[in-house]
């Protein structure tokens, strides 16, 4: 890898700086972190969470190395999550099957590209 092409930003993973959400104040006046609508929370979802936090940025940077531009890279881990997320019962080495089913993709994604010539191809003489 050569380094990152102009133009080739990484991907804000979390809140865009202008699109934080508010914090919350309880009576006292003191804040607290945004608050998840009630029985949101689940221990499926918990543990989930932590794995994503944990992983997301792993799976972008793995991509990377792959060949993915920062948009391919942050595309194909998010799919990869998603699908994680549904089947999260089933797995057993959750970040092995995240990165096996994300290089997939990547190839699938790569594959389907192609390329519309832009001038006339010569014709053989």
């Amino acid at each position: 890898m050569t380094g990152m092409d102009s133009g080739d930003d990484p991907p804000l993973l979390g809140f865009p700086p202008d699109e934080t959400p508010a914090p919350r104040r309880d009576r006292a006046g003191s804040t607290a972190g945004p608050m998840p609508a009630a029985g949101l929370i689940t221990p499926r979802v918990a543990a989930f969470s932590v794995f994503y936090r944990a992983h997301i940025e792993r799976v972008v940077a793995f991509l990377r190395f792959q060949g993915a531009n920062w948009a391919e890279a942050a595309d194909v881990a998010q799919e990869a999550m998603a699908e994680a997320y549904q089947r999260w019962e089933t797995l057993i080495r959750p970040d092995a099957w995240v990165r096996t089913v994300a290089t997939r993709e990547f190839i699938r994604l790569r594959l389907r590209i192609h390329e519309d010539p832009t001038e006339q191809i010569p014709e053989p003489m």
